[in-house]
């Protein structure tokens, strides 16, 4: 804050270690930090309350994708998962929660929510931003159901691009160390 920002966003998406525990496939953790869908929250809300502490009021939000899957992040069922997340984030004072929609297709994944911006978004009591796969007329049509106030764009092809990327990565070091 000191050097002039306005807040600070916690970005427990897309495979970041926030996310990582979150993540039933990704959290074997066997202590308070996991196993259950309380553990695996814990270390978001821990978090995010020490931001809220050293950050002060009103000036922290955070970023979740619980309908994406990435870098072998995946949950057997979101909803029991990021609910008691987002219920348990709502008794903070934050700025904002910006919520990521599934941007990869979810036919072998039916407990994901196709609209994770109404399944999740509509039981927070913070300012939605609504991310992925919006054009004008669907981030207006988006505003217009109410639960979102905020429409962010340019982010459609990035997930993919961060998943080809790591794939790429791995593949020239394989084969680097096969040569």
């Amino acid at each position: 804050m000191e050097a002039g920002f306005d807040g600070v966003e916690l970005h427990a998406a897309f495979g970041y270690l926030p996310n990582q525990f979150l993540s039933e496939s990704a959290n074997l953790r066997t202590d308070e930090y996991g196993g259950s869908i309380e553990n695996r929250n814990r270390f978001v809300l821990e978090t995010m309350h020490e931001l809220v502490t050293a950050i002060g009021s009103d000036k922290v939000g955070i970023k979740l994708s619980p309908t994406v899957y990435c870098n072998n992040i995946e949950n057997s069922d979101p909803e029991a998962q990021f609910k008691p997340l987002i219920e348990a984030l709502n008794t903070l004072p934050l700025s904002y929660i910006h919520l990521m929609n599934g941007m990869l297709p979810l036919d072998n994944y039916p407990n994901y929510p196709k609209n994770g911006i109404e399944t999740f978004g509509s039981i927070s009591k913070h300012l939605v931003i609504a991310n992925a796969g919006f054009n004008k007329e669907t981030g207006e049509a988006e505003l217009e159901k109410g639960i979102a106030k905020i429409i962010a764009y340019g982010s459609l092809s990035l997930p993919i691009q961060i998943c080809q990327e790591d794939l790429n990565y791995m593949q020239s070091s394989i084969n680097l160390i096969m040569q």
